[in-house]
């Protein structure tokens, strides 16, 4: 797993598309709700990788110099024939 931060076109097309799958298409958030005055071309965002798979992103917005408000998180839900649900392998992480 790779994680880039970054505002790349590349990047944020990712990373907007991962937020479009999981609360547009699957929780039914309204694209106007979803995609708001903060998604500017300059806003960077943190997007997991594997291979070229977008498994998750964290949009936030910088509140002062040392703080960060993460906001727009999401998590790919399945992936490939064995459907690893990516939402449930975060605890087995830690053990």
């Amino acid at each position: 797993m790779n994680i880039h931060f970054g505002n790349e076109r590349w990047n944020q097309a990712a990373a907007l598309a991962l937020r479009y799958e999981v609360f547009v298409s699957e929780q039914g958030i309204s694209l106007k709700d979803e995609f708001d005055q903060l998604d500017t071309t300059d806003r960077n965002y943190f997007v997991a990788y594997e291979d070229d798979l977008v498994l998750g992103t964290i949009r936030y917005q910088k509140k002062n110099a040392y703080t960060l408000q993460p906001d727009r998180l999401c998590v790919k839900k399945k992936r490939g024939s064995k459907k690893r649900n990516w939402r449930k392998i975060g605890p087995s992480i830690r053990r």
